[in-house]
Formats: structure tokens, sequence, C-alpha cells
């Protein structure tokens, strides 16, 4: 009897936990404020150290624990990944799907079976990454739109420089209450560095620092806005030594400790001289100057070698052999950077190595952690100068970095030192796309007829598209780079672009329609010059390509009739983002002037008002017009 009793006990609790676990969900309330998608009603995660004995070292181990809400879900049965790569061992630990009724009470669907689950290889972006796995599992019965899993699993990471970033919450998800603790070692020494944590409370006790939120703002990201580690809250852990037994083991404690291990990779490899020296020779013969030299190495690489984010274990940080990129013709970037340095210490420069996260990283060498860079390239000391070669990117020259490693840190190969410099930012004057031109308004079919020069980014960008392009597709680029600021026109005709080494050029002709006709005719002549959507605070901050300056002069021929207003010089914003709008008479037509000036590669983190306020002034000039009586 006494048996029995306690089987029905272990019944009603195992009903309880199941039905009752999340408990009762407002699920009109989510709908409401979140529409569909995922919401994360609840999420733990907790980090320990753990002595291994066999290994005579510390690990780690990381345990997830989730509770997640799928409004109006569109996956039938729930797929749910969890990604490890060969640094990491993940142990699933339960996974249960719940339907829901009208009321919110839920109700156990399935128990799943997690130690059956599938190990699949993982993409991002539809980039295949070798060392990148998922162990994913669903429910083996269809699902209602609404639905809740819970689930949990533990991460284990036996080299503790590749513990890195806990991320509080992602983009496009509900943040419902989250909590990730740390819990303190007296044999692991390690330093927590905090980014955007302004809805995330600290304590610590003596044994565990907790970070926690409720209901986390959520962050809609949209084409243009910066990657998710500028403005979402998370933090990074950094282990500097541990102590066992028998020694003390250094592990992330300094810049230098980082680049002392990316060294020993570097040491590690053994390039092919005499190939690659021949391979050299061919490339460069019949050059008399160096710089000639450098160039032609440098297009070798962009026009033969094609970039393939393709990884395998220690290859995520370990360079290919030069030699072996060379005869599969396609390496990831630390291949290609391999490449150039010994193509080019081939021809006696001296080139080295460097590391640099590029402009989605939000990170300095000031944080030793492995997530502080993201990417490799060429650097090369000439002339008493440091030159940047990524041969990754098609629009870039030997002699000027591509935008997207600008104003960035770099840690620069040296032996057994190194050396910390900054990718030079480039001024707004040296990134121009300038328009000059006229809109004839004397006949029943206004036209505009202007000249577009771009030069800098803009040029390097323009000469990338349309080297690289199709065929079919190059006489699209010019109409590619002006359409944005055209709204209102029907381009008709755009002619043949002359290159220059300084720019290019070409024009455009076409029908403008930016008129009104009643008892007046308004014409509204300002082109629409920021050419990023509007935002507000709901919106993450927006990416902008690089320094840059926009001029447009154009000539209003109305046959002698001028305008019965005129717009004085309006000036808005500041040092770091400003624009001017005005008009003035030049003889007998209307002359409309504009210029739009950014100096920033972001727009603000923090303290947004200023700029949507510049955002929405700029943008209102489109809608201002020049009355004809």
């Amino acid at each position: 009897m006494q048996t029995n009793r306690f089987q029905i006990v272990l019944l009603i609790l195992f009903v309880l936990s199941n039905t009752f676990l999340i408990g009762q969900i407002d699920i009109d309330h989510y709908r409401k404020v979140y529409k569909q998608g995922e919401v994360t009603l609840k999420k733990r995660v907790k980090v320990s150290f753990f002595y291994s004995e066999a290994h005579d070292a510390y690990h780690a181990k990381v345990s997830h624990r989730y509770e997640k809400l799928y409004l109006n879900s569109n996956q039938s049965k729930g797929l749910t990944q969890v990604a490890f790569n060969p640094s990491q061992d993940v142990q699933l630990q339960r996974a249960r799907y719940f339907k829901l009724d009208s009321a919110g009470e839920k109700t156990l669907i399935e128990n799943v079976k997690v130690k059956y689950a599938d190990e699949k290889d993982y993409f991002i972006e539809n980039i295949f990454y070798n060392d990148l796995k998922v162990k994913q599992f669903n429910c083996s019965v269809y699902l209602p739109k609404d639905y809740v899993v819970s689930y949990s699993y533990d991460v284990i990471y036996t080299d503790l420089k590749f513990l890195t970033s806990f991320f509080f919450q992602q983009n496009n998800v509900g943040m419902e209450d989250v909590e990730i603790s740390f819990k303190k070692n007296k044999d692991v020494d390690f330093h927590i560095y905090q980014y955007n944590l302004m809805e995330i409370e600290k304590e610590e006790t003596e044994s565990t620092i907790t970070y926690s939120g409720k209901k986390l703002r959520q962050y809609k990201p949209t084409s243009y806005s910066v990657k998710g580690n500028y403005y979402l809250p998370h933090v990074v852990i950094s282990v500097e030594e541990y102590r066992t037994p028998n020694r003390t083991q250094p592990v992330l404690n300094s810049t230098t400790a980082m680049y002392e291990w990316y060294n020993t990779l570097i040491k590690e490899l053994h390039p092919d001289d005499v190939f690659l020296k021949q391979l050299s020779a061919e490339i460069t013969s019949n050059l008399a100057t160096d710089e000639e030299k450098i160039q032609a190495i440098f297009t070798w690489v962009q026009a033969n070698i094609q970039y393939v984010a393709f990884e395998d274990g220690i290859a995520g940080f370990k360079p290919s052999e030069a030699q072996d990129v060379v005869n599969l013709k396609y390496g990831d970037c630390k291949g290609m950077a391999n490449l150039l340095v010994n193509l080019l210490r081939a021809e006696g420069f001296d080139a080295r190595h460097v590391w640099v996260g590029t402009r989605g990283n939000n990170y300095s060498y000031k944080m030793p952690s492995l997530i502080v860079d993201n990417h490799m390239i060429c650097g090369l000391k000439f002339n008493g100068q440091t030159y940047y070669l990524d041969g990754t990117s098609k629009s870039a020259s030997w002699d000027h970095a591509p935008a997207h490693i600008e104003g960035k840190e770099v840690l620069i190969a040296n032996g057994d030192t190194y050396e910390l410099d900054m990718v030079q930012l480039s001024p707004p004057e040296s990134n121009v796309l300038r328009v000059n031109g006229k809109i004839d308004l004397s006949s029943d079919d206004p036209m505009i007829d202007i000249d577009v020069e771009l030069t800098g980014h803009f040029y390097r960008d323009f000469n990338s598209y349309s080297t690289y392009s199709s065929l079919e597709k190059k006489p699209n680029v010019p109409f590619y780079f002006i359409q944005p600021y055209l709204d209102g026109v029907k381009i008709d005709e755009v002619s043949e672009p002359t290159l220059t080494p300084e720019g290019v050029k070409f024009n455009i002709k076409g029908r403008f329609y930016n008129i009104a006709v009643s008892d007046h005719t308004a014409v509204f002549p300002f082109l629409d010059i920021l050419a990023l959507e509007m935002t507000n605070e709901k919106n993450p901050p927006i990416y902008i390509d690089f320094p840059q300056l926009i001029d447009v002069t154009l000539e209003l021929d109305n046959g002698g009739k001028l305008a019965s207003t005129n717009y004085p010089m309006a000036t808005i914003g500041n040092d770091f983002y400003s624009a001017k709008f005005y008009t003035e008479v030049v003889g007998n037509k209307q002359v409309v002037r504009q210029q739009l000036r950014l100096n920033v590669l972001h727009s603000p983190i923090y303290e947004t008002e200023p700029w949507f306020d510049f955002m929405a002034q700029v943008k209102a000039f489109n809608f201002y017009p020049l009355t004809y009586e």
C-alpha cells in the first residue's frame, strides 16, 4: 500500500511539473505586445568551473535553460537548434513541448528523447562552416500555431580561452526574464567586461556574480542596422589564469598573451618558398617600380582566389598554407592574408600578418579575448608607412584600406613581439558623390540632365561592381549608385562611365516628376540625399558605409521665369553630421544647392534624439517647394 502511495505521489509531481512548470500564460497580452514570433519567457545561464584531474586543467560548464513561447509560428514541428564548435561539448538535458488553450493553460504534448537528437552541419547566412555543428530536435507531432518549448543543455569548454560572450537577448526576440550568473572559484581568475547593460541589474556575493533583466526592450534591426554587439546587452568573460595542484596556467591575461598564442599558429606554417618565389616572379614580370609590383600581387590575389568562409577546427584561427590556397584557388580571410604576406615577402617587401576586428565588432584589444578580432589581413611596411591589404575585398586597393576596417584597431605581427595600430579613417571630403546639372521646366514634359562624379570609396565600390558584374549587368551599375537619390525621377538614359585614377563620371538623363500643378506650379527640387531609412527609438543604430560628402547643384530652367520664393541657407547638424540647403538666383535661373556631410561610421548609440531630429529635418527638405505663379 505504501509503495502504491509513493508511486501516486511521483505521478502527481510529474504531471504538475509538466503542466504548471511555466505557469498560466497571458497569451492575449503577448499577442498584443509581440504580434508573432519568439518570446523567451525565461532564460537562465550559469557558468561554473571544475577541475579535470585527467587533464590537470580547469574546464568550464555553462548550463542553459530556456522556456520559449512561439506565437503564430510557421514551424509545424518546432525545430530547435543548439550550435557548438570543436572547442565545446554539448550535452542536451531535457526538452518538452506544450500546447496552450484559450485561457493560456498548458498541456504537455511531448517529452522529447534528447539523447537521440540529430547532429548536423550548420550554415550562417548560407555560408558553410565546417567547424560549426548543431544538435537539433523537434516535436514528433504537428504543433499548433501557438506553443511553448522548454529545454535545457550544458556546454563544456575544455580550453578556457574559448569562453567569451554571453548575450542576454537576441534581435527580434521578446525577452521577459533573463539571468546570467558566474560562480566564483578560488583557483580561477577571470574578468567580466560589460556592454549595454542599461536594463540589466548586477548582484555580487562572495560566491556568485549575477546579472538579471526583465521585460527587455525588443530590438528589430533593419537592413541599415549595425551589428548586435553595439547595442544588445551582453557580457564578455576573459579567464586570466587558473591554478591546479601541480601548476599555474596563464590563459588570456593580456594582449601579449593573445598574440603569443596567435604567433604559435603562425610559426607552425611552412611556406613553399621556391614555389611562391616563382609565382611572384611571374606576377611581377616586366614591372619596374615597387608600387607596380605591389599592385600586381594584390590584384592577382583578388582576381584569382575566391573567398570562402570554410573552416575546420583550429583553422578558425590558423591560416592555411599559402601554396595550398594557390592550388585550391580559394581560401578564407586568413589563408588569403597569408598568401599576400608570402608573395610580397618573396619580392623582398616587409609584409606582416595582421589581426583586426571589422566594424561589425565593437571591441578593443584592451580586452584580452578571442572575440575582439574576426578577420585577418596583410600589413605592408613601405616607404615609412603601414598599408593594410585585404584580399577578400574586391573594392579595396593596396594603398587604400576597405571601408569595413577603417577606424579599427589592428594587431600587427612583429616576430616575438607585436604592434598595435589604427587603420586610418578617411575624411568625408575624400569620398564624394557630386551631382551637377539642370532641370528643364520650360516644357510640358520636364526633364533632368545631370553629371555624376564619384570619388574615394564611392569610386572604389563602383569600380568593384563594374569589374565583377556580369556583362548584362554592367550597364546597370551607374543606375544602382544614383537611383537611391533620384526619387521622383524616371531615368531614360545613362552614359558610358569615364574612369580615371581619381574617380568615375557619367551622365544621367530622365523625366522629372516632382511637380504639383494647381492654380500655381510647385516644384520640389531637393534630392533625397540621405539614402538611409528613417529610424526611431524602436530600431538599432544605423551603419554608415564610410565618411562621405554628397554635394548637389541643380540649375532650374523655366523659360526665364523665377520662383516667387527663395530659401536662405539652412545649416543643420554638428561636426559629425551636417547638411546645408539653399537656393539662389544666378542670372535668370534659380540654382538649388544641397550638401550632406557624414563624418561618423554609425549613428549615435546613446543620446539619439539629436540624430533623429537631424534625419527628420534632412528628409523634410524633400517636401520644400519652389512656387511659380
